[in-house]
């Protein structure tokens, strides 16, 4: 394998060093400090080649719907612009991931496959038994014969325990038992809070039952009966019972218990012992002290901590506004059709009011264009084509095949329809234009009208669902904490 990794990496090296300066004009501008992939743009650039020309040959077609697609909205968005080289570059971004990520993966196969090499095959004569007290463990082997290799799986069970192996495990657990036990207390010599009672220790499971000497001072789970240990200290002992494989044996730990050391825990003494002696046992409820050795005291239940359900609502409403926000050059495209929209009405009703003033249709565009150009505006692309209409006039480009053109390049109905009409009045003559002009203004405004009013109600819906997340939101805030206090 190390061959083939080797032969792959050295390729990919080569051919983009081969290709490095293929349709170098196309990266102009982009320096490898801004764009490191940008070393693998010229392999990227033949790749892109190499699949338009399989494509055309196959489908027996100039370009497929993908490149075709891929085109016209790049050009779409960048009127004026190449739209070949915003294809190239685009389509170039993903190839040269893709070859730096696989060129990677590549060295690593070298770097693996040299290292087993190096190492040699790591022959097995044996194999371990289980230690984590699971009853089998399976190992899947490589099994080589004069003739073939096999893969198979080999079943081991856990280990038996002669007796005085048992007995040493007790005694490597014996410390760790005491210290499991003892919890928050430093020392056996001196228990002021509960005691842990473990059900198990160790890697080979063992079990561990708990018994106390006397359960009117620790009762089975490990709580200490404060009420009946001495403030100077009592003794007692506590017996652990340890079982593997069928084997019992005991530990002793003698241990002195004292009277708790913090205020809290003598508080809630005081605080029981006050229900328990002024409590009615049949009534439904029982009253809490006021006050306790002179101090005053309020009561409340506790707060749950509830802040992860805001930071599931805020990954939650992230996930939503990304899905609401994808597809951005669908959307720049919309944007861009509705701005279209917008100023269609003023384009044919300034070309109506240039013509009546006596100017033919190119002069007439030229001055709408002219005053475009020195507005200082932001980019509109309905003038932008226009320019571009009228440098193809200045190149020698026919007016109706001109016109047609833009109708086209805008790419929606009414400027479609538009340059069919002055298509039609430059071929039969310019007659009938100001009619025309004045009806399609009129059809403009009205849809302009009609387009505004979809707008402003298409918002007002669009506002109806964060609406329902604020509303949601503003219960979540008011109804969670009481829920939390039930």
């Amino acid at each position: 394998m190390i061959f083939l990794y080797s032969v792959l990496f050295i390729l990919l090296i080569a051919l983009s060093a081969i290709f490095y300066k293929h349709k170098n004009h196309i990266k102009a501008g982009i320096s490898f400090k801004s764009n490191p992939l940008s070393v693998f743009y010229g392999l990227s650039f033949f790749i892109i080649d190499f699949l338009k020309i399989s494509d055309r040959k196959i489908r027996k077609e100039s370009s497929s719907a993908f490149f075709s697609s891929a085109r016209k909205k790049a050009l779409m968005l960048n009127p004026g612009k190449d739209s070949e080289q915003l294809l190239y570059l685009s389509l170039a971004k993903s190839i040269s991931l893709c070859i730096c990520v696989f060129i990677i993966f590549m060295i690593l196969g070298i770097v693996y496959t040299f290292n087993n090499i190096i190492s040699g095959t790591s022959y097995v004569n044996s194999l371990k038994r289980p230690t984590d007290g699971s009853e089998n463990i399976t190992y899947s082997l490589q099994v080589n014969t004069e003739e073939t290799t096999e893969y198979i799986d080999i079943e081991v069970s856990k280990k038996m325990y002669e007796y005085s192996e048992v007995i040493a495990l007790f005694d490597k657990y014996r410390e760790d038992i005491v210290a499991a036990m003892l919890n928050d207390n430093k020392s056996t010599d001196k228990i002021t809070s509960s005691l842990t009672f473990i059900s198990s220790i160790g890697d080979e499971n063992i079990l561990l039952t708990w018994q106390p000497e006397d359960t009117s001072y620790i009762d089975l789970n490990g709580n200490l009966i404060y009420d009946n240990i001495s403030s100077t200290g009592t003794d007692t002992t506590i017996y652990v019972y340890m079982e593997f494989n069928d084997i019992t044996a005991s530990l002793a730990i003698g241990v002195t218990l004292y009277q708790p050391s913090d205020s809290s825990v003598t508080l809630k003494k005081e605080i029981q012992d006050y229900i328990d002696n002024n409590s009615n046992p049949v009534s439904t409820s029982v009253s809490l002290p006021s006050r306790i050795s002179g101090n005053s005291l309020t009561f409340s239940f506790p707060r749950k901590n509830v802040d992860y359900i805001f930071l599931l609502l805020a990954f939650v409403s992230s996930l939503l506004m990304y899905i609401l926000t994808s597809k951005e050059t669908d959307k720049q495209l919309k944007l861009r059709n509705r701005q279209l929209m917008q100023d269609y009405p003023h384009i044919v009703s300034k070309l109506l009011l240039l013509c009546n003033a006596g100017l033919n249709i190119q002069n007439a565009l030229k001055k709408i264009a002219e005053d475009y150009r020195h507005s200082g505006k932001k980019m509109r692309y309905a003038y932008e084509e226009l320019l571009i209409t009228l440098n193809s006039l200045s190149g020698g480009k026919s007016q109706p095949s001109a016109y047609r053109d833009y109708g086209k390049r805008c790419g929606i109905m009414p400027y479609i329809k538009l340059g069919v009409l002055l298509e039609q009045n430059i071929q039969k003559g310019t007659k009938e234009l100001h009619a025309l002009l004045d009806s399609e203004v009129k059809n403009a405004f009205e849809n302009h009208k009609s387009e505004t009013i979809t707008l402003s109600k298409q918002a007002e819906t669009k506002l109806i669902f964060p609406m329902i997340i604020i509303l949601i939101v503003i219960m979540a805030l008011i109804m969670i904490p009481t829920f939390m206090n039930i």
